[in-house]
C-alpha cells in the first residue's frame, strides 16, 4: 500500500491479492502480483491526499467509478493513452464471465 500512498496520496485497504504472475514469460522473466485494494475517498485520512512521487513519474490521479471504469479507459484510449494489458485484462476476464 506504500506505492497507492506516494502515487496518489490515497490510503486504501488491500482486499485480495493474486499468487505471482508473469507479465510476460516467453519474452522476459519479469514477476508481478494483482492487488485488489478498496479505497474509501469520503475516509478522513483521504480528503486531501498529496502525491510523492519521484522525479521519474508522472501519473495523473483521476477518480472514476467502477461503473465507469472501462469507458473511462476507451476513452483515454482515443485521446491517445496507452493503457497496459494488465490492466486491461481486468475487464476481459470480467465481460467472459458476464
Amino acid at each position: 500500500m506504500v506505492e497507492l500512498k506516494e502515487e496518489t496520496g490515497y490510503i486504501g485497504k488491500i482486499i485480495n491479492v493474486s499468487p505471482v504472475l508473469k507479465t510476460g514469460a516467453s519474452l522476459i522473466d519479469d514477476n508481478a502480483m494483482i492487488v485488489y485494494a478498496e479505497v474509501d475517498e469520503n475516509s478522513p485520512a483521504n480528503q486531501n491526499p498529496l502525491q510523492t512521487l519521484e522525479d521519474a513519474e508522472d501519473i495523473q490521479v483521476c477518480l472514476v467509478s467502477k461503473k465507469e471504469a472501462k469507458s473511462f479507459l476507451l476513452e483515454q484510449i482515443k485521446q491517445g493513452t496507452h493503457i497496459a494489458a494488465n490492466l486491461w485484462y481486468v475487464f476481459g476476464i470480467n465481460d467472459l464471465l458476464a
